[in-house]
Parts: C-alpha cells; sequence; structure tokens
C-alpha cells in the first residue's frame, strides 16, 4: 500500500494575493510610480491593479508606463474565463493587462512595456541593451 505523502503547510511557500500586492505596491512606490487598487462595479473580473509607472523620456517626449494587473498566487492561482476575456478586451482597446504571479513577473511587465515603448517610437533599430 503506498504511503500517503506529507502536505506542507509552510505559508511562507504559499505566498497569498495580498502578499504578493503588498510587495509590489512597495516597489510601485520606491519606482516613485502609482499604483491603484480598482474596486469593480459589477463588472466580473476585471484586472484590479493599476500600475503607473513614471514616463519614459525619449526625444524629449514622455510616454506614459501604465499597465492592468491581475495577481494571482503561483500555486493554485485560477485565471476565470471573466478575467481572460476582460484581459483580451482590454488589449484590444490598447490598454495592455496580464495576469502576474509574483512581483518579479509585474518587473518583467514592466519592462516589457518600456521595451514596447521604444521599440513603436524608435522602430527595429530601437537599441533594449
Amino acid at each position: 500500500m503506498p504511503q500517503k505523502r506529507k502536505c506542507i503547510t509552510n505559508m511562507s511557500a504559499r505566498i497569498l494575493e495580498s502578499g504578493i500586492e503588498k510587495r509590489v505596491r512597495r516597489w510601485v512606490e520606491e519606482e516613485n510610480g502609482i499604483w491603484i487598487k480598482l474596486l469593480a462595479d459589477g463588472r466580473k473580473g476585471i484586472p484590479d491593479n493599476l500600475i503607473l509607472l513614471p514616463p519614459i523620456v525619449i526625444d524629449r517626449f514622455e510616454f506614459p508606463v501604465n499597465f492592468m494587473v491581475e495577481l494571482k498566487r503561483r500555486h493554485g492561482g485560477i485565471v476565470s474565463p471573466h478575467q481572460e476575456k476582460w484581459i483580451k478586451d482590454l488589449h484590444h482597446v490598447g490598454q495592455p493587462a496580464f495576469v502576474c504571479y509574483s512581483l518579479e513577473h509585474v518587473k518583467d511587465v514592466a519592462q516589457f512595456c518600456k521595451d514596447t515603448i521604444r521599440r513603436r517610437v524608435l522602430g527595429p533599430k530601437a537599441d533594449l541593451d
């Protein structure tokens, strides 16, 4: 008869969404940005975190860096069909929106958004290093 596996309930291994949210908020503030927790007005699935980072400057012009995030815990965080639809709809109207599972993932998304702006402004020869 196979042995039952022990269930590990170490909370540090199971970071909750609220814990990720606190880390993201701290990081955004350290970056001199604004983090807004959105309250849904009855619309199921809309990403509930708006991140506004300082603009990047290209040739004296400022380009805003903002995106919406639905935070999920790494293990067990499930994206609902409503959330998938909202993210798709937001992308359709030009608003970046993502599902992120950690602070590091949010930082990667921020860099992706900045790189995308640079590519759109400077073209394919944009030096992203």
